[in-house]
């Protein structure tokens, strides 16, 4: 977690058991260091990120996901704030994220090859994993062969991945690489 004080200092937490020192966060800290922000290293309360101009969160699978709201109280003018967008942005323009759909990112290598897929289908499980939580909750399963494949540690990628939840349109998703996720109304 990360907040901006209202005095515009960048607080995270330090790395422990519970904060992993990994490759998304890495990547920040070095964009805010190499931008001269003033980084503190330190825990902070709940009231202080409820107070805080800004805050957001890292993870490997969604990156730089803000925070508008913590309980009842409505951080910042309770839309993403500046910094979020922009360090979204540099990671886009320096290729360490990939764009999959509006507002959908995976982690890439700055170097790979336009086209290249590996990026895709290292990331593939828990982008599908994340992107499906956001659109239906906890409302949805996989298909039953599907289910069982990724039960037995098969995690090899369908060309369609063939989803069931009660909030689904009857719809297919078209995803890099051929492949596509199909929603069914159950």
């Amino acid at each position: 977690a990360w907040i901006v004080t209202k005095q515009g200092a960048i607080v995270t937490r330090n790395t422990d058991e519970t904060i992993l020192g990994g490759v998304t966060r890495a990547t920040i800290l070095g964009l805010i260091r190499e931008e001269d922000y003033g980084l503190e290293e330190r825990p902070f309360t709940v009231d202080e990120a409820k107070s805080a101009r800004e805050a957001f969160i890292t993870s490997t699978t969604s990156f730089i996901i803000p925070v508008v709201r913590i309980d009842d109280a409505t951080i910042g003018d309770g839309k993403p704030g500046a910094l979020t967008r922009t360090h979204r942005q540099r990671l886009l323009k320096n290729g360490f994220l990939e764009e999959v759909m509006k507002g959908w990112y995976i982690p890439c290598h700055p170097d790979e090859t336009a086209g290249e897929s590996t990026a895709w289908y290292a990331s593939y499980w828990n982008f599908c994993a994340a992107y499906l939580g956001h659109r239906f909750g906890a409302d949805w399963s996989l298909s039953p062969d599907q289910s069982v494949m990724l039960h037995a540690g098969n995690r090899t990628v369908p060309n369609q991945l063939v989803v069931r939840s009660r909030k689904a349109r009857n719809q297919i998703t078209q995803l890099p690489h051929g492949t596509s996720i199909l929603e069914v109304r159950a």
